[in-house]
């Protein structure tokens, strides 16, 4: 059973599986917690604002202000450091997490993603 599983994964490797996922196919539901989506952004960021302590806010600004005074930093950066006190403030962080299932293609798709939702 268990390699009949393994099987069927097998089968989404490679530019099927990035397809599927950007069709939002229920195939690729196990590797991600939620597709995009207008809605799913907004759930996902009500969720992480209400984990999110303002104690952690607090440590997250000495942080960043930390870091950013060892470079000449511009004043609108600083401001949106101060920004993040405001528990209303939000970021949105993207990335690559390098795996098996992912490559080029899934950091131009996550880039275009982002700057299309602006």
């Amino acid at each position: 059973m268990r390699s009949q599983n393994i099987q069927k994964d097998l089968n989404l490797i490679g530019d099927e599986l990035i397809e599927k996922f950007i069709l939002k196919d229920n195939k690729t539901s196990k590797y991600v917690n939620s597709f995009f989506s207008d809605k799913n952004i907004l759930s996902h960021s009500k969720n992480k604002s209400d984990q999110f302590t303002d104690y952690q806010r607090k440590i997250l600004i000495e942080e960043l202000t930390l870091q950013y005074s060892k470079v000449e930093t511009s004043r609108q950066t600083s401001s949106n450091i101060k920004l993040l006190s405001n528990s209303k403030t939000l970021t949105v962080t993207t990335g690559h997490q390098l795996n098996i299932f992912s490559g080029p293609l899934m950091v131009i798709y996550k880039i275009a993603q982002v700057i299309s939702s602006n």
